[in-house]
């Protein structure tokens, strides 16, 4: 074990990724989108978009993973920016993850998918949510909930 103040700052930003409650797309492919500067592999994307619950519709789509995404992904829905902006982060395979909401923009049933997806991956995870805490409670090693000060309002 090393402790935290051990870790060089450059060393630690290359070993974690980030799942955004705000995501960023280029203007460019799905598969662009979610490599960036990695090197294409169509099996691991493949299995990222599996993953993600995006396969299916990316497999629909008539330039299927080379569909192009324009004005920051206005024309594909919430929910699958939100996964593409997930899969690029599993595609990258980061030995630590935070993860901020990443079901803010996905139903239940979605989120409950990504959830797993994201629990069984073999990564430390620090995950900030405030939906599906029920869901969640039982699922991650170490739960800390907050309240405002006072108490519940």
């Amino acid at each position: 074990m090393v402790e935290l103040k051990q870790i060089h700052h450059e060393s630690f930003l290359e070993a974690a990724g980030y799942i955004r409650q705000s995501h960023f797309l280029f203007n460019d492919s799905i598969k662009n989108n979610i490599i960036l500067n990695q090197t294409y592999d169509h099996d691991k994307l493949m299995k990222v978009l599996e993953d993600v619950d995006l396969r299916e519709w990316v497999e629909t789509l008539e330039l299927k993973e080379n569909h192009i995404l324009v004005n920051d992904g206005s024309n594909i829905s919430g929910g699958q920016r939100q996964r593409v902006s997930i899969a690029r982060e599993l595609y990258h395979d980061f030995p630590i993850m935070f993860v901020d909401e990443p079901s803010a923009s996905l139903d239940d049933v979605t989120s409950q998918k990504i959830y797993d997806t994201l629990l069984k991956l073999n990564k430390t995870m620090v995950c900030v949510t405030h939906r599906h805490i029920e869901y969640l409670r039982t699922r991650f090693d170490k739960v800390i909930e907050l309240e405002p000060l006072g108490g519940a309002s």
